[in-house]
């Protein structure tokens, strides 16, 4: 089925996983052709980068929507989708799930798709969340085991919750351009921009020093370097001073460089890197992680589900820690360091990880969940319930 007409909702002023895979979203519509209108928040981060496509921009100064009924959103989403004739709108906010469904209960024909990339859902769900969630055709997560996490916490069927790939682009090439030096072994990762507090990077300012000496005694013909890479000036940041003097503290200093990469992408400050670090915290692969596996740079990152699940196949690429636990990640990262002592092909794991997660199988996989629920609802209307 022919669909032209998208409104994408993402209200937010952090730059995560979700916002990153709404730009993607708005982005695999807008090179398909498809007529797109994005709500986002005035002045964000996500509303600056979406500027690069050419769609309908509707700012809008809610941040967050933290009621489960909030008023003045709805009379303002009320007004945007009485002024577009949308095929599909598609949410990313799973609070504006209530006035999206209340306000599309005439509307029929359109399809309600809703977006996890590990938010915060409701601990309890009540039937007030129930009736509302029966508007949803499809919930749409990140990878194999987010749908049953989901399932489980919204009351919805798995069959109506979708796990996709990463939607990842890059250059395989890329690694071959040289911008590393030779002579040292850097391990790299992106402090989240909505991050100021150090408290979630104690575990591998911790492991720092140990990592050095394994460095030393694995590698002896290496000097160990960590970048911290930002996508907002470091100047800007609360947490730039906090991480300076917790450096100096701990006597890293010297071994820790501030990195920007600006509007760029993750995957330019990727292939500065021997190794990767993912510091993203919530419960969704970051894809900061899939660029690194399908990179072919070695890549640590805390235990979760997620990551779990796609441990066995991007190994020996991708190696596990718990959270907040030091001594494994130094244990992890020795593994990594053995590795490149043996020289251990990595290519099959980068490979697989990659046929999974590639944009244009994700492009495809998307706009086939888009024509399945609109031809439900079309054959649904035509029964006459």
């Amino acid at each position: 089925m022919e669909i032209d007409n998208f409104l994408v909702i993402c209200p937010s002023n952090k730059w995560g996983t979700k916002e990153k895979a709404a730009l993607r979203d708005i982005g695999v519509l807008s090179t398909s052709g498809k007529k797109v209108s994005f709500v986002c928040t005035k002045d964000s981060f996500l509303h600056l980068k979406s500027k690069k496509y050419k769609i309908d921009i509707i700012p809008c100064r809610y941040s967050v929507i933290s009621k489960l009924f909030d008023t003045k959103f709805y009379y303002f989403i009320k007004e945007v989708v009485r002024n577009g004739n949308y095929s599909v709108i598609h949410t990313f906010d799973f609070y504006s799930l209530y006035p999206l469904s209340y306000l599309l209960k005439q509307r029929k024909s359109v399809a309600l798709f809703f977006s996890f990339y590990g938010q915060s859902l409701p601990y309890r769900m009540g039937l007030i969340h129930k009736l509302f969630l029966g508007r949803v055709d499809q919930v749409v997560t990140l990878g194999e085991e987010l749908p049953r996490k989901i399932s489980r916490s919204v009351n919805l069927p798995e069959r109506r919750i979708v796990g996709l790939g990463g939607g990842i682009s890059v250059e395989k090439n890329k690694m071959l351009d040289g911008k590393r030096p030779y002579n040292s072994l850097i391990l790299g990762g992106i402090v989240p921009a909505d991050k100021e507090k150090v408290d979630f990077l104690v575990t591998l300012f911790d492991a720092l020093l140990p990592m050095t000496s394994m460095v030393s005694k694995i590698l002896p013909s290496k000097d160990f370097q960590l970048y911290l890479f930002s996508e907002r000036p470091w100047r800007q940041r609360v947490i730039f001073e906090h991480l300076k003097n917790f450096l100096w503290e701990k006597g890293v200093e010297d071994m820790v460089h501030f990195k920007e990469i600006g509007m760029s992408c993750e995957e330019e400050a990727i292939i500065q890197c021997d190794i990767w670090i993912g510091l993203e915290t919530n419960s969704c692969i970051a894809f900061d992680l899939l660029y690194g596996l399908c990179l072919e740079v070695p890549t640590l990152a805390s235990r979760s589900p997620s990551t779990s699940s796609i441990a066995g196949k991007a190994s020996p690429l991708l190696k596990t820690f718990a959270g907040g636990d030091s001594r494994e990640l130094r244990s992890k990262f020795s593994e990594i360091l053995s590795d490149f002592s043996k020289k251990k092909s990595k290519k099959a794991s980068s490979e697989e990880i990659y046929s999974e997660h590639n944009l244009d199988k994700y492009s495809e996989d998307l706009m086939s969940i888009y024509s399945r629920a609109l031809e439900r609802r079309a054959r649904a209307m035509r029964k006459g319930t």
